[in-house]
């Protein structure tokens, strides 16, 4: 044994506290390997959560709680190679090609989960994760130099010794996704502004301007959080400066000092000025260390008067996707009221309370008994403090350290006054959100207790006694009760949560896919999102049922806004098997079973849990969209096309004009067959589309439409017409004649009206074809 000290030596606090956090990553997978007591300190729990927290950057609804012994460090190294998906509706480019990477691409939205992905110069398909070294197209990574403090990657991986950069958070726009990534960098795609078309424009100065695949904002900052509003963009930089967008290619920062930090700011000053950032449809918000909640209204006259008309610019090469930045000045804020303390418990119980009123007003009277005897009056005091905002279309929801919860409505020009959200408080109450016309507030499960809920609601309309008439959703909460969820998205419509096992849940209107969920298109109960990733093999060896052996996707992150979705999930270090790869490259390839070797297997294709619909392996055909929304926004119009009228034409039974032959019954001859004018039996081939000018695919939803007899006459689909005479005949549609107009239009219709077109006593019988709508 020598006598000199090794490095065994080092007490195990100084090497978790301070060696470990010098060590670049390959190091501390060397270090792990030699012996068992730097194998035990380097899967030790607590520096993995801190190392995390230190590389990666983003909300901390993002990390579940728990007491796996390796979660952390598994965290850790997915992140090193994160993943996103996006679904739902593809107008505006909001899917950044995203649906040109699936088979189940319904025209205009895509129903499952769908990874970013775009067609390469050399013709192949990559994704995020593939484009990790290409820091020009890509929105999950860069390749750069290794700087003092980079995340590494380890010996042996592809590009081993450089810094990789994932996507850290994912945020949804009314008509856009924004992605902020772990170096500072934010990407964009979509339409910032879809309330018009902007197919013609190119410059992104312009605020309608599409961006059809995620492009680099290049922001002369380093970006530490996003906020996405329905049509602009708040940023937070590492200066703890806020940067707003109302057009991806300008910015402006803030220079109202309520907004900037009176002593230091960035690193040098904690906790930081500015904590939160908020949007909403016509109004942006801050939250400030010190409880204080800022508003102002970006598309206001004010505001616009206060911008500088002097604007540096950023050089990148390309003129359409450079940046300018100027400032916005001081006086565009309107400072909140502060929030007033919790009203004392009912009296007495009014004869409008229904059972659910009365009986959550016992348990919250008790509730708050408890969490006040529990505290110094100097804590409960301290408490008060305001520490997390939401934003909805026109009110910001604001939430206090000890769980009460209070709503206001910010509409310009109109009375402040905050109001207490009874039964969506509680001192077990963490978190919130809002969109639209919706909010949410949840009590996730903490290391003391696994209980949580969910409370949700819809705001019908605003009212003084907002607080005491709006009530959870019942039926969610029950739904939703101790499933251990930690983060709630809010579309237009629809809605997502995910829980501490990084599973994710959908539930509202889907008719534009925006649920991912397949053929399940819509419904009121949480249902599990599945992901390609969701591979389960399943054995059944002991009696408790089947157990997992393999591992799933696993989210860490959820978005969602207007009629799309989108998610974060974590990758995986490890490569896939050749059967896994080609099963996730072209998963319709795999041959399907039949039901009963299913149901014996107790699995769907691809290894499904028994009575889940797997998207990815099914070979359905792909139905029309529905025209109805559902009770939702219309779906906006198709662009404005030259083409050739009633595209689609195969679709649906349309069909053209043919010949036929009739039969006759004449006094000079018994039976005549005549190939002509008159139709008779006989099927047409359907004849070319008709150029035109005008919107491609008018009413290409309709069930039904008319159309004249060129034949026997066309009758319903294997039905009968009457007209000058009686005729038995199956008809289909014609494409449109040239117009000025919409091109289509009955396109899909399935069956028509018409006339025979022998009059008198004569009796046909065939097959004839009917023109299309006129």
């Amino acid at each position: 044994m020598s006598d000199h000290p090794t490095l065994t030596d080092i007490p195990n606090e100084v090497v978790l506290d301070h060696l470990l956090h010098a060590l670049q990553l390959r190091d501390i997978a060397s270090l792990s390997a030699v012996n068992r007591q730097f194998n035990l300190l380097t899967s030790d729990p607590a520096f993995w959560r801190s190392k995390t927290l230190s590389d990666f950057t983003f909300p901390t609804t993002s990390h579940p709680t728990t007491s796996s012994k390796g979660w952390w460090k598994h965290v850790y190294l997915g992140l090193l190679k994160p993943k996103a998906y996006v679904w739902g509706s593809s107008d505006n480019n909001r899917l950044g090609g995203a649906e040109l990477a699936t088979t189940r691409n319904h025209r205009r939205y895509i129903d499952i989960p769908s990874e970013i992905s775009w067609n390469t110069s050399e013709g192949k398909v990559k994704n995020w994760n593939e484009n990790l070294k290409d820091s020009l197209i890509t929105a999950l990574s860069s390749k750069v130099q290794p700087e003092e403090g980079d995340v590494v990657e380890r010996e042996g991986e592809e590009g081993g010794g450089r810094r990789r950069s994932g996507v850290v958070e994912l945020q949804a726009g009314g008509w856009s996704f924004t992605a902020r990534q772990s170096d500072g960098s934010v990407w964009v795609w979509g339409q910032l502004d879809g309330t018009r078309p902007g197919y013609r424009l190119q410059s992104w100065e312009d605020k309608h301007c599409p961006c059809p695949t995620p492009t680099k904002i290049p922001l002369p900052c380093k970006v530490e959080s996003i906020s996405a509003g329905r049509r602009h963009l708040l940023v937070l930089d590492s200066d703890n400066l806020i940067w707003e967008l109302r057009s991806w290619g300008k910015a402006y920062y803030h220079t109202a000092p309520e907004l900037t930090a009176p002593t230091g700011h960035g690193t040098t000053r904690l906790p930081p000025h500015v904590v939160q950032l908020s949007t909403g449809w016509q109004h942006s918000a801050a939250l400030t260390s010190k409880g204080d909640i800022h508003v102002w209204y970006p598309f206001s006259n004010l505001y616009e008067n206060s911008l500088s008309s002097e604007l540096s610019n950023v050089e990148t090469g390309d003129e359409d996707r450079g940046l300018k930045y100027g400032k916005v000045g001081d006086n565009v804020l309107v400072t909140l009221p502060s929030l007033p303390s919790r009203p004392g418990s009912q009296a007495s119980a009014s004869k409008t309370d229904n059972e659910f009123k009365i009986q959550r007003r016992k348990e919250l009277q008790d509730q708050w008994s408890d969490y006040e005897s529990s505290r110094a009056p100097r804590q409960l005091e301290a408490e008060q403090i305001v520490v997390k905002i939401a934003s909805g279309e026109d009110f910001v929801v604001a939430l206090k350290q000890n769980g009460e919860v209070w709503l206001i409505r910010v509409k310009e020009g109109g009375r402040l006054v905050w109001q207490y959200m009874e039964f969506f408080s509680s001192p077990s109450v963490t978190h919130l959100t809002a969109q639209f016309r919706s909010f949410t507030t949840y009590a996730t499960p903490t290391s003391n207790s696994d209980n949580s809920a969910v409370y949700h609601a819809r705001i019908p309309e605003y009212s003084d006694q907002l607080g005491e008439k709006t009530i959870p959703d019942l039926e969610l909460l029950e739904s939703l009760r101790n499933k251990g969820i930690i983060q709630v998205a809010i579309g237009d419509y629809h809605y997502a949560a995910l829980n501490d096992k990084g599973e994710m849940f959908t539930w509202g209107q889907g008719d534009s896919g925006q649920l991912g969920r397949g053929q399940n298109k819509s419904g009121k109960v949480p249902t599990r999102v599945i992901f390609p990733e969701d591979e389960l093999d399943f054995t059944s060896d002991d009696t408790s049922g089947s157990e997992k052996k393999g591992e799933g996707a696993f989210v860490f992150s959820i978005t969602a806004g207007g009629w799309h979705t989108g998610a974060l999930l974590l990758g995986d270090l490890k490569p896939r098997s050749e059967k896994g790869k080609q099963r996730q490259l072209d998963p319709v390839e795999e041959p399907r079973r039949s039901s009963q070797e299913q149901e014996q297997e107790g699995a769907m294709p691809g290894n499904w849990p028994g009575g889940v619909h797997n998207p990815f392996t099914a070979k359905e055909p792909v139905p029309v969209p529905p025209n109805s929304r559902g009770g939702g926004p219309v779906r906006a119009m198709p662009m404005y096309r030259i083409g050739f009228a009633g595209r689609g034409a195969n679709l649906g039974g349309l069909g053209g004009l043919g010949r036929g032959h009739t039969t006759t019954t004449t006094p000079d001859q018994d039976q005549d067959q005549d190939e002509g004018n008159g139709a008779g039996s006989g099927r047409g081939r359907g004849a070319a589309p008709i150029f035109r000018v005008g919107f491609a695919g008018r009413g290409a939803n309709l069930a039904a439409g008319r159309g004249r007899g060129v034949g026997d006459g066309n009758g319903q689909e294997q039905g009968e017409s009457d007209g000058n005479g009686n005729g038995d005949g199956v008809g289909r549609g014609a494409a449109p004649i040239f117009r000025v107009g919409f091109a289509g239009r009955g396109a899909n219709t399935a069956a028509g009206r018409g006339r025979g077109a022998q009059g008198g006593q004569a009796n046909e019988a065939g097959d004839g074809e009917s023109g299309g709508p006129w």
